[in-house]
């Protein structure tokens, strides 16, 4: 694994080890999932937080 400088955060820390584990397993099909999956997670969380807005979201889920 590759050692990245502490100042990094956890989420760009979080990135480059899942690119890089695609990359050395040659899993890039997964990279589109994951997006994806994170797209939804944050179109539910918006959906629960914003209620006014909520009946424009739920359509888009």
């Amino acid at each position: 694994m590759r050692k990245l400088p502490p100042r990094v955060g956890w989420f760009r820390r979080l990135c480059a080890d899942i690119l890089f584990v695609a990359k050395r397993d040659k899993m890039w099909w997964l990279l589109p999932l994951i997006v994806l999956l994170l797209a939804m997670a944050g179109l539910l969380a918006l959906a629960t937080l914003a209620g006014p807005v909520a009946p424009f979201l739920y359509p888009l889920l």
